[in-house]
């Protein structure tokens, strides 16, 4: 749920000369607008699923690098999106409705579902990831210089821990959710159960996102008493 202090969930990772953003969720350009940072300058986009708060932007996203290319040729240059299964027809639909003209294109190559890809030395790994029964949702890790990081998007209490606990070993930094601190649900991971995967997987640093505004002095409370956790807020920069 947006508020003044807190926009939806959307992460910048700059690593290896690429700028890739972890889910654009409402209200995502606008942030990214106000951090000076340039819709051309990103090289990927991921989506971990499609509800609106990790999704909403996408299409608007794309559009505007087509509005922007008009004006400026050089900044036509194609643009990956990795998300789930269903990724390609989803923005069919968001095309469909939002983007009429049918001789307007911009270029965009989507991959979906569980993949590897590698952008120069920097290496992407989809995972499939539990959260809602309606449809398929993947997590990412990022990889390079002896460096990863993991984000799961949203995860939920049928999660198969070992298989989640094998995609973050040995992180550098782990982005997971927190959608219900004290009690964990079908749907979303409690603070209880991140220390459970954070300890077995030997995390370096966890930072817990997807906050409730009911929650927020819960987690912060519980992230100020361990070193290694941190609690995620708008502007945030880490360095791994």
């Amino acid at each position: 749920m947006p508020t003044k202090e807190r926009s939806s969930s959307a992460f910048l990772v700059d690593v290896g000369g690429k700028k890739i953003l972890l889910d654009c969720g409402v209200g995502t350009i606008r942030r990214l607008t106000e951090f000076d940072i340039k819709l051309a300058d990103i090289d990927l986009l991921f989506t971990s699923h499609f509800h609106p708060d990790h999704f909403a932007d996408i299409e608007p996203f794309v559009h505007l690098r087509f509005v922007m290319g008009l004006r400026d040729k050089s900044s036509i240059r194609t643009l990956t999106l990795i998300g789930p299964e269903e990724t390609s027809s989803n923005f069919a639909l968001l095309r469909k409705v939002f983007w009429r003209e049918p001789n307007e294109n911009y270029p965009l190559k989507i991959l979906e579902g569980p993949t590897e890809k590698s952008f120069g030395d920097v290496k992407i790994t989809t995972f499939p990831v539990e959260h809602v029964q309606w449809f398929k949702s993947v997590g990412i890790r990022i990889e390079h210089d002896n460096k990863k990081l993991v984000y799961t998007g949203d995860v939920g209490s049928r999660q198969n821990v070992t298989e989640l606990v094998n995609q973050a070993k040995d992180a550098d930094l782990l982005i997971i959710e927190s959608c219900m601190a004290s009690a964990p649900t079908p749907n979303h991971f409690s603070l209880s159960q991140i220390e459970q995967v954070a300890t077995k997987a030997n995390v370096k640093k966890v930072l817990v996102m997807h906050i409730r505004p009911p929650d927020v002095e819960t987690i912060k409370d519980f992230c100020s008493k361990r070193s290694n956790y941190i609690m995620a807020r708008d502007g945030l920069e880490i360095k791994i």
